[in-house]
């Protein structure tokens, strides 16, 4: 990733040097006309920056010249150009995943989901890299008719299992939510094995749910892929004096927070609110702007006025 940042950083520091090389790129009709700068802070920096990289690196060769001998002299490299291959992959698909688990109004067995899919995927990549077969991983794949090499892809190998063994590590406590996760989607679905394995305070409310052929005709209504207001609507639909406890239990999994997602865009928000030229701001403001920031409610400021006496002149 270094060597990839040295060149981006050399073409795009100077004016000049991004002016040709853009120019470079339209002399020769290229789709991307132009590099992407590496950000750290930002979460899918680094996979849309090789990515792009990738797209250009011949262009990149040429415009180096004598500038950055060590790193022109990679780019002619094949066992590093796999490398980087490799590398653009997988972090392609680690954006996909990091894509998949950000973002608003998602519920926490969409994280489940998504962090199991991923799982099963790591393994079927390591099957695929030991018959060789790179249907999956299209820029390695790219790279492999380019020089024609029967290169082992051994290595790669070990790197997908370490990764896999880091999301294992990392994830462990998604595995005990999974019939937690599956009684929330659909506990129609639930067999009597599931039941058993469910806390002990909603078994007996579980086994009346399945039973009842309202509520069960009520979720059949939904689409075959449910969206989340359509399952917290369904949850909200049972009465609480039949279900107290299963209605707690789906409010626990509805309220949980997935990611750091809103707490870091909590703090964005305030960090733009408790600016500089507000260095007056009492607590209870910025409490109250932060809530009007972080919301996803839209305020009636029409009749909010309307509810206030206005002052008139003497």
């Amino acid at each position: 990733m270094i060597p990839v940042v040295k060149c981006v950083n050399k073409i795009r520091a100077k004016g000049l040097n991004r002016r040709e090389f853009r120019e470079y790129c339209e002399v020769l009709d290229m789709e991307c006309g132009d590099l992407i700068l590496h950000c750290e802070v930002r979460w899918l920096s680094r996979g849309q920056v090789l990515k792009r990289f990738w797209k250009l690196k011949n262009i990149v060769h040429d415009s180096l010249e004598e500038e950055l001998p060590k790193e022109r002299v990679l780019l002619c490299n094949e066992k590093w150009m796999f490398d980087l291959a490799f590398l653009v992959d997988i972090t392609s698909r680690l954006n996909d995943l990091n894509s998949k688990l950000q973002g608003k109004d998602k519920l926490f067995p969409s994280s489940v989901n998504d962090i199991s899919a991923f799982k099963m995927k790591l393994k079927l990549f390591i099957s695929q890299l030991e018959n060789k077969d790179l249907s999956q991983f299209p820029h390695l794949k790219e790279q492999s008719e380019c020089v024609r090499d029967n290169t082992k892809f051994t290595e790669y190998n070990e790197k997908i299992i370490l990764l896999q063994e880091v999301c294992d590590s990392r994830f462990s406590d998604f595995a005990k939510e999974e019939d937690c996760t599956l009684a929330f989607i659909n506990p129609f679905s639930l067999t009597e094995q599931n039941i058993l394995k469910m806390p002990s305070n909603i078994q007996m409310e579980l086994i009346d749910l399945k039973a009842n052929s309202v509520l069960k005709s009520k979720f059949n209504e939904l689409p075959s892929l449910p969206s989340e207001s359509g399952m917290l609507n369904f949850w909200r639909s049972l009465p609480c004096e039949h279900f107290p406890e299963l209605r707690k239990f789906a409010q626990s999994y509805a309220c949980r927070f997935r990611t750091t997602y809103r707490c870091k865009q909590a703090f964005s928000s305030m960090k733009m609110i408790k600016n500089i030229m507000r260095s007056r701001l009492s607590d209870s403001s910025l409490k109250n702007c932060l809530l009007l920031s972080v919301t996803n409610l839209t305020p009636d400021i029409t009749d909010l006025v309307k509810a206030k006496q206005s002052q008139k002149s003497h």
